[in-house]
């Protein structure tokens, strides 16, 4: 078990790893590499600057066919992808078999759980930097992985509390197997990280009775499920109570609107009074984020409940703070482009919000330096993490953290409990007690509260009045609308010689047209489905999904996945705002006329071909070629 501090560069030691098996040991794979989709696109880049003579390889289940035949160099994939396309990985027997957050395999039961111990490797590494979040259980789950003849005969510790025993036998078999640094323990010249206190909020009188009307609820069904309920009530509240309305009036196409659509859609009002002053922690942020950016300063943004994202969003619009927002409905270019932009030393950007479980694990964010983390996770390893997003190796400048929480609720003991517990994986590898469960713990408290509260019946009922209006489905702002015709004009030549002569193929994907010759792959069987050239990268031939994003040539058939562009075109510089990169753009000039929406998985680009961002470096790399020396398999 690798087991540095987040931060540390765990990820650059493992590629060093592998790339002195392959030049001391001539070890040239195939290795694999399982890792979350938010730090693929790292993976990718540090293989490719740690282990020159490997092959690195993105894999995805389209081209499980055509990656049949690789038979050295690094497999990078995801859990999910893993678990779909498990009978390819299954069948192949690994040099080194690495699992990226293994945190991640705390569920013993878990379908990833089960899978992995089955995996054929000669050598297997976990990587964490947290190895027990919650649990000692966590470690016989990734003892699991690590030996998996072990761990067949193993007895896990109780899912439960874990005894006094259990904690030694797990701090024992700790010291056994895991490599540990601590930021503390080396002299790194890392800027210091400054926790600040927890920042104790007062609701004022209309949120108190909202929260009042929603802890009645503990009494009135005390259930299991009921107290779940319960429990998430209480927490949106004290975001903001607007939460219920927005949660309530959810759709299917959420992820394809922008939030203030979305609020639109929940018929939330865009008022300053309604987004900032309904909420005591919202007016907090709103000056805390004012007196930031006076400072110069750069915030990332954490909160458990994209919902809450969305009001933060709003207030940022309202403000008119720049910021960018990594949540779960975030493509993975669309992340890789984001923290791109963000890191950038000439980005502008001055805040980024971020879900706590989507953006809080394995990303680099050192553009910021202050981190605010809005709402509590049950787990406080999780807020760790989000915390050291910031204070990592690359990271100049010192770090502040903030933690917001309404005093004398569910807030403040979500946050007394983890930090009780927050030190567990410390404590048990150095002999550490028994805890109960955070939420556990919360839901008793909670009741006891709700039993002891005495209140003024008539202002409950009022706050049991208004927080039924709040979060009452309305009929959604776009009702009885129709979309606006667009008058749209076919193509005046093909695209893919730019003659005007001919028999005409359109493609319904971009509204261009080609001659039979030009259009790759039109036959009369796949007639009806047919997208041009566009829509595959032109240098890996991948076709792209509706979760990839593909980035076209305005002047020619050329498109390119993420993991073919080049490096030029996602950097800041020249750069008029430190917002956009110079040489992206959602929409083109002619794009009205030929009838193209703005996409959020379609870019545009001048390619090296046609003269644009990766033409120097292309030639560049042509004129050096033939004084470069390499093996075969580092193509």
């Amino acid at each position: 078990i690798l087991a540095d501090d987040m931060g540390l560069g765990k990820t650059a030691q493992v590629c060093s790893f592998l790339h002195a098996l392959r030049k001391m040991c001539g070890a040239p794979g195939p290795h694999l590499v399982v890792c979350p989709v938010s730090t693929a696109g790292g993976w990718a880049r540090e293989l490719g600057r740690w282990c020159p003579l490997l092959r690195v390889v993105r894999y995805r289940g389209a081209q499980r066919c055509q990656l049949q035949r690789i038979v050295a160099g690094v497999f990078v994939v995801s859990p999910a992808t893993l678990l779909q396309d498990k009978a390819f990985f299954l069948k192949r027997v690994w040099q080194v078999c690495i699992f990226d957050e293994a945190h991640a395999l705390r569920g013993r039961t878990s379908a990833i759980s089960e899978l992995t111990p089955r995996i054929d490797a000669a050598f297997r590494v976990a990587v964490t930097g947290t190895p027990i979040s919650v649990s000692p259980v966590e470690v016989w789950n990734i003892m699991r992985f690590l030996y998996p003849a072990f761990g067949r005969k193993l007895a896990a510790p109780s899912s439960g509390d874990a005894s006094q025993e259990e904690h030694s036998q797990t701090a024992a078999i700790l010291r056994s197997v895991m490599i540990r640094r601590t930021k503390e323990s080396l002299e790194l010249g890392l800027p210091p990280r400054i926790d600040h206190p927890p920042t104790l909020i007062e609701m004022d009188a209309e949120q108190l009775a909202l929260y009042r009307a929603a802890l009645a609820g503990a009494v009135a069904d005390e259930s299991t499920e009921g107290m779940s309920n319960v429990l998430m009530n209480l927490r949106r509240v004290c975001g903001h109570p607007w939460m219920f309305r927005i949660h309530g009036n959810r759709s299917a196409n959420d992820a394809a609107l922008t939030a203030r659509e979305r609020l639109r859609v929940a018929r939330v009002p865009f008022e300053e009074s309604v987004i900032v002053g309904s909420s005591a922690k919202m007016c907090h942020l709103d000056r805390l984020l004012l007196a930031k950016k006076q400072g110069g300063h750069r915030v990332l943004i954490f909160s458990n409940f994209t919902a809450q994202l969305d009001l933060i969003e709003a207030m940022c619009e309202l403000r008119g703070h720049s910021f960018g927002r990594l949540d779960g409905n975030s493509l993975r270019a669309e992340r890789e482009l984001l923290m791109a932009k963000f890191n950038h030393a000439a980005s502008r950007i001055f805040c980024l919000l971020v879900s706590t479980t989507a953006g809080g694990v394995g990303i680099t964010l050192t553009g910021a330096d202050t981190v605010v983390l809005y709402d509590s996770h049950f787990n406080p390893q999780m807020d760790r993490q989000a915390a050291d997003r910031a204070h990592r190796l690359g990271q100049r400048r010192s770090v502040e953290v903030y933690r917001l929480c309404v005093a004398n609720t569910i807030d403040e003991r979500i946050v007394r409990m983890s930090t009780f517990r927050a030190g567990i994986g410390d404590r048990i590898v150095d002999g550490a007690t028994s805890e109960a469960s955070v939420q556990q713990q919360v839901i008793q408290d909670i009741r006891a509260d709700a039993r002891s509260s005495a209140v003024d019946q008539a202002a409950l009922a009022d706050g049991v009045e208004k927080l039924a209006r709040l979060s009452a489905r309305v009929p959604s702002a776009f009702e009885g609308t129709t979309a606006a015709s667009s008058t749209c004009q076919v193509a005046s030549a093909c695209f893919g010689c730019g003659r005007a002569d001919g028999h005409r193929l359109s493609c319904p994907g971009c509204n261009k047209w080609y001659h039979a010759t030009c259009a790759e792959g039109r036959t009369s069987a796949n007639a009806a489905r047919w997208r041009c050239q566009r829509h595959k990268c032109c240098e890996c031939g991948v076709a792209a999904q509706h979760e990839d994003v593909v980035f076209m040539c305005v002047q020619c058939p050329n498109s390119y996945c993420y993991d073919c562009l080049e490096e030029d075109y996602v950097s800041m510089e020249g750069s008029e705002n430190g917002i956009d990169f110079p040489h992206l753009r959602s929409s083109y000039a002619d794009m009205a006329v030929d009838g193209v929406p703005v996409r959020r998985n379609v870019f545009f680009l001048t390619c090296p071909q046609c003269g644009g961002a990766g033409q120097a470096s292309e030639s560049e790399s042509e004129s050096m070629h033939d004084s470069e020396s390499g093996v075969d398999d580092s193509d």
